[in-house]
């Protein structure tokens, strides 16, 4: 091919993309609080803890679609986190169950919660549902999801967790299945409210261990949570600093 039509050619492929780009509808904001604390508050280090946590989601223009795709969380390593201690129940052990748990050994279940959603394509709104949050096993977090309104959902998936370097010592990814963005065929999920607790003991040679552990203590200990979303709501990340003195 002549220089100047490959020339030609890559120019007319910039300026399509660059007029698809141009006719694109821009993202609009999305409003989001976290708030989170760790209980006991003010524990000597080495004491078991339980995380209580709570998220909103909000549209800033009425008619948004705002269907959550993923989080991502950090949080500082002014804890221990100790998996190994846990048995382990995956996704595909309660998926197999049809969403029952009769198959996770005693002891892998590390926490659970509650949300809210709205399902506008179904004109169904603040549909209450279930969280529970399973060891998943080195690196590994598995939760599962139960609604029945508009149609039964029940859906057990893996996040992973990771120790990080730098400001944050932990981070957890969330990649939420297409099938919890679109619960039935034109029928988007969009979650409003999120509240959840995660913390577990066992007994270790008759000692007391968590799964969560004080490591020491800050008067400013920061976390992070990024959202991103199907379409037409642009990510947010909201920064905020731990209630835990």
């Amino acid at each position: 091919m002549p220089l100047h039509s490959r020339l030609s050619c890559r120019v007319g492929v910039v300026a399509a993309a660059a007029a698809l780009l141009a006719g694109a509808p821009s993202a609009s904001a999305t409003r989001a609080t976290v708030n989170a604390k760790a209980m006991p508050q003010n524990a000597p280090p080495g004491t078991p803890l339980t995380l209580v946590a709570s998220a909103t989601l909000s549209p800033d223009l009425p008619g948004q679609s705002m269907t959550l795709t993923a989080a991502d969380v950090r949080f500082p390593d002014h804890v221990t986190i100790n998996r190994r201690l846990f048995p382990v129940c995956r996704a595909a052990t309660i998926n197999a169950a049809r969403g029952r748990f009769t198959n996770c050994p005693a002891g892998s279940r590390i926490g659970g919660g509650s949300f809210r959603a709205d399902v506008p394509g179904a004109d169904v709104f603040n549909v209450p549902g279930r969280l529970t949050i399973f060891n998943g096993g080195e690196g590994l977090v598995t939760a599962h999801v139960y609604a029945t309104n508009p149609v039964l959902v029940s859906e057990a998936f893996e996040c992973r967790l990771v120790r990080t370097s730098g400001r944050f010592g932990y981070r957890l990814n969330i990649e939420i299945p297409y099938r919890l963005q679109e619960i039935s065929e034109g029928w988007f999920a969009e979650v409003r409210t999120l509240n959840f607790t995660v913390g577990a003991k066992t007994k270790v040679r008759g000692r007391t261990r968590g799964l969560i552990e004080a490591e020491r203590w800050d008067d400013n200990v920061p976390f992070a949570v990024s959202f991103s979303f199907l379409r037409e709501s642009a990510p947010v990340t909201v920064n905020g600093l731990l209630d835990w003195k």
